[in-house]
């Protein structure tokens, strides 16, 4: 198994590097890179699975939260998962005050950006993804359903 990671600030980086050295010392440090999501350098179709946890909703805008979404999908293998833990306002709709664009004040004070049904069910078009449910959810490329 190949482990890799882009942040886009260095202080988390030293962090997830001594904890796979210490776990993992095979993985090479060079695969825990100091890059934004929506420009890593990862090529095309490198990833089995790209999980994305709790990472989407520091977006500033829907121009970088697009960009991120495409560069994660361009990094994944065709038939590959895409997995993204991320704030919605699906299901709360009017509950959080909105501070420009998409995000939003949340009851903690912070601000997020949240994506909504319209926007998420614009990007599975607009990638070409196929979404169905069974018992969850899941994403592939169409190419490959």
């Amino acid at each position: 198994m190949r482990c890799t990671a882009p942040t886009p600030t260095p202080s988390p980086l030293q962090t997830v590097r001594s904890l796979a050295a210490r776990l993992a010392p095979a993985i090479p440090q060079g695969n825990f890179r100091a890059e934004p999501l929506e420009v890593m350098s990862f090529p095309n179709d490198f990833a089995d699975v790209v999980l994305s946890n709790a990472v989407l909703h520091f977006a500033r805008d829907d121009e970088q939260f697009g960009a991120m979404i495409r560069s994660s999908w361009r990094v994944l293998k065709p038939g590959g998962m895409l997995f993204a833990r991320l704030a919605s306002t699906i299901g709360m709709e009017g509950r959080f005050p909105t501070t420009a664009g998409r995000r939003h004040r949340l009851p903690d004070g912070s601000q997020r950006y949240l994506v909504d049904e319209a926007l998420l069910m614009g990007l599975t078009r607009d990638l070409g993804v196929s979404y169905w449910t069974h018992s969850r959810p899941r994403w592939s490329r169409i190419s490959d359903v």
